[in-house]
Protein backbone atom coordinates (compact mmCIF):
# COMPACT_ATOMS: atom_id res chain seq x y z
CA UNK A 1 0.00 0.00 0.00
CA UNK A 2 1.17 3.48 -0.72
CA UNK A 3 0.80 6.44 1.60
CA UNK A 4 -2.35 7.79 -0.05
CA UNK A 5 -4.17 4.44 0.29
CA UNK A 6 -3.14 3.97 3.92
CA UNK A 7 -3.99 7.58 4.72
CA UNK A 8 -7.45 7.16 3.16
CA UNK A 9 -8.04 4.10 5.37
CA UNK A 10 -6.77 6.01 8.39
CA UNK A 11 -9.03 8.98 7.62
CA UNK A 12 -12.03 6.67 7.24
CA UNK A 13 -11.34 5.02 10.59
CA UNK A 14 -10.81 8.42 12.21
CA UNK A 15 -14.16 9.63 10.91
CA UNK A 16 -15.84 6.53 12.27
CA UNK A 17 -14.11 6.93 15.61
CA UNK A 18 -14.97 10.60 15.97
CA UNK A 19 -18.63 10.15 15.07
CA UNK A 20 -19.49 6.79 16.64
CA UNK A 21 -17.17 6.26 19.60
CA UNK A 22 -19.85 7.26 22.12
CA UNK A 23 -22.03 4.31 21.07
CA UNK A 24 -19.39 1.57 21.26
CA UNK A 25 -18.84 -0.98 23.96
CA UNK A 26 -15.44 -1.23 25.60
CA UNK A 27 -14.44 -4.21 23.43
CA UNK A 28 -15.47 -2.35 20.27
CA UNK A 29 -13.33 0.60 21.31
CA UNK A 30 -10.36 -1.68 21.90
CA UNK A 31 -10.81 -3.26 18.48
CA UNK A 32 -10.90 0.16 16.84
CA UNK A 33 -7.82 1.26 18.77
CA UNK A 34 -5.96 -1.84 17.58
CA UNK A 35 -6.96 -1.03 14.00
CA UNK A 36 -5.84 2.54 14.55
CA UNK A 37 -2.43 1.39 15.77
CA UNK A 38 -1.98 -0.87 12.74
CA UNK A 39 -3.02 1.79 10.24
CA UNK A 40 -0.88 4.42 11.94
CA UNK A 41 2.20 2.21 11.71
CA UNK A 42 1.47 1.54 8.03
CA UNK A 43 1.00 5.24 7.30
CA UNK A 44 4.22 6.20 9.07
CA UNK A 45 6.10 3.44 7.27
CA UNK A 46 4.70 4.58 3.92
CA UNK A 47 5.66 8.20 4.70
CA UNK A 48 9.17 7.25 5.76
CA UNK A 49 11.82 8.33 3.30
CA UNK A 50 9.48 10.43 1.19
CA UNK A 51 10.31 14.00 0.24
CA UNK A 52 7.51 15.34 2.43
CA UNK A 53 7.95 12.87 5.30
CA UNK A 54 7.81 15.55 8.02
CA UNK A 55 4.59 17.05 6.67
CA UNK A 56 2.97 13.64 6.41
CA UNK A 57 4.06 12.71 9.92
CA UNK A 58 2.66 15.98 11.25
CA UNK A 59 -0.66 15.31 9.49
CA UNK A 60 -0.83 11.87 11.08
CA UNK A 61 -0.07 13.38 14.52
CA UNK A 62 -2.82 15.92 14.08
CA UNK A 63 -5.29 13.21 13.09
CA UNK A 64 -4.35 11.17 16.15
CA UNK A 65 -4.84 14.23 18.39
CA UNK A 66 -8.34 14.69 16.97
CA UNK A 67 -9.20 11.05 17.65
CA UNK A 68 -7.74 11.25 21.15
CA UNK A 69 -9.94 14.20 22.06
CA UNK A 70 -13.07 12.51 20.72
CA UNK A 71 -12.37 9.22 22.50
CA UNK A 72 -11.69 11.14 25.68
CA UNK A 73 -15.00 12.97 25.29
CA UNK A 74 -16.78 9.63 24.80
CA UNK A 75 -15.20 8.28 28.00
CA UNK A 76 -16.29 11.39 29.90
CA UNK A 77 -19.81 10.95 28.57
CA UNK A 78 -19.84 7.34 29.76
CA UNK A 79 -18.72 8.47 33.21
CA UNK A 80 -21.44 11.11 33.35
CA UNK A 81 -24.06 8.53 32.35
CA UNK A 82 -22.82 6.16 35.04
CA UNK A 83 -22.86 8.92 37.66
CA UNK A 84 -26.41 9.83 36.66
CA UNK A 85 -27.56 6.22 36.92
CA UNK A 86 -25.98 5.89 40.35
CA UNK A 87 -27.72 9.02 41.61
CA UNK A 88 -31.13 7.73 40.57
CA UNK A 89 -30.79 4.49 42.50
Amino acid sequence: MNYEEVRADLDELALEMTTSAHAWSRSQRLDKLRSLAILTRRALKAASGSVDELERSNNIDSLLDRIKSMVSAAEQLDQLKEDFRNRRT
